[in-house]
């Protein structure tokens, strides 16, 4: 994350350099000030845009995460109860107690 920021520097001080360097021509002066303040805004309202876009995605990517363990628990506990029930159904079955299935007539 260092390495971004100390990049993010070197871009912003060649971008103020090359600004500088324009305003300083005379015959256009005004229009590059205007242009060059202009392109700085632009620029800076991207520069936000991504990272608002970035946290959001990291965001949505922890409630993904989230939901899938939830349901992953859920599963979890589903298959517990049909674990239970399987246990029971072979307790009852194996049971010398039995009743019959068809009644006598």
């Amino acid at each position: 994350m260092k390495r971004l920021d100390l990049g993010f520097c070197v871009l912003w001080s060649n971008f103020i350099r090359i600004g500088s360097w324009v305003r300083g021509r005379r015959p256009f002066g005004s229009f590059f000030k205007t242009a060059s303040g202009g392109f700085a805004a632009g620029f800076l309202v991207t520069l936000l845009y991504m990272s608002w876009r970035r946290r959001r995605r990291r965001r949505a990517q922890l409630d993904n995460k989230d939901r899938l363990i939830f349901l992953v628990e859920q599963a979890d506990e589903k298959l517990s109860q049909l674990l239970n029930q399987i246990v029971l159904m072979t307790q009852f079955l194996s049971s010398p107690n039995k009743v019959p299935a068809s009644g006598s007539g």
